[in-house]
């Protein structure tokens, strides 16, 4: 392919690439949705945008991990999910984030088919709060009953 020539109408200089283009993604922060299956996750935010590889939304979710024993300092992690049923219910959530939950892969008794869903985390101690251990900072609160997530809320 030759390159297109000065004179040619329309012809614009590239432009360099900067880190705030790319939002300071890091890939070591990504992880696989299967990493957080079945375990207490806060979520913090969702983006959902629409996918270039199917139709539909895709979701790119930031979370850290619930068990995390520094109060949620550490580094937030993201996946990213194209789950009809997850994108549905972490976009009535939104307003209520960050949120704690499960995310679980159940059966269609319909359908036969898998798909992920939100879960209420383990029952708590103290009212439905984590315990708090000497030197956390951060607790956050149960945000949603399982009845709210039953009901997509």
């Amino acid at each position: 392919m030759k390159p297109i020539p000065e004179e040619e109408k329309g012809y614009r200089e590239p432009h360099d690439v900067t880190e705030e283009d790319l939002g300071g993604y890091n890939d070591e922060e990504r992880i696989a949705i299967e990493e957080v299956m079945d375990k207490a996750i806060v979520i913090l935010a969702v983006d959902v945008r629409p996918s270039d590889f199917s139709d539909g939304d895709y979701a790119t979710v930031q979370m850290v991990w619930d068990d995390d024993p520094t109060g949620f300092t550490t580094d937030p992690r993201t996946f990213t999910t194209s789950s009809g049923v997850l994108i549905k219910q972490l976009g009535q959530l939104k307003d209520k984030m960050p949120i704690r939950a499960k995310i679980t892969k159940r059966l269609s008794e319909t359908s036969g088919r898998e798909y992920y869903t939100l879960t209420p985390p383990d029952q708590r101690k103290k009212g439905g709060r984590k315990e708090k251990k000497e030197g956390d900072d951060i607790d956050f609160p149960l945000t949603f009953t399982e009845s709210e997530v039953k009901r997509g809320y």
